[in-house]
């Protein structure tokens, strides 16, 4: 995963702080006032660059809302972790699929498993792998 571009960071941050209902007119100046951080550290922000404080970046992130996945790379952090485990959960269902003849409401039972804890889910098949075999 690649970091945004100053340009495409600073429109996000831009409509996020928008959409938080904080006006463009004054927005340099609460920021500053909120974070007490210098007004040339907030340009910095407002123009893309990312703080190279941790804390200070975190701080702002709770501030306002704001994800700190999506403040470096465009996407919040539930997005990515969703993702890995929809991908995760599909290909071992798919095995699932293949090896049992799982009805739809066996699918979807097993699905809600794996979506509440992976490895949960893991443990759940082996133990009814038996009960399973034809």
């Amino acid at each position: 995963m690649q970091k945004l571009s100053k340009d495409l960071r600073a429109s996000m941050l831009d409509k996020h702080l928008s959409e938080k209902g904080i006006p463009v007119y004054g927005r340099s100046t609460k920021i500053k006032n909120d974070m007490k951080v210098t007004a040339a550290t907030v340009a910095g922000w407002l123009s893309g660059s990312l703080p190279s404080d941790m804390m200070t970046a975190l701080n702002f992130c709770n501030a306002y809302g704001l994800c700190p996945w999506q403040w470096v790379y465009g996407v919040r952090y539930t997005d990515v972790e969703h993702s890995f485990d929809a991908k995760r959960i599909m290909k071992y269902m798919r095995s699932l699929e293949n090896s049992y003849n799982l009805t739809e409401t066996q699918f979807e039972e097993v699905f809600d498993v794996f979506r509440r804890d992976f490895d949960e889910g893991i443990l759940f098949m082996n133990n009814l792998k038996s009960f399973l075999q034809k």
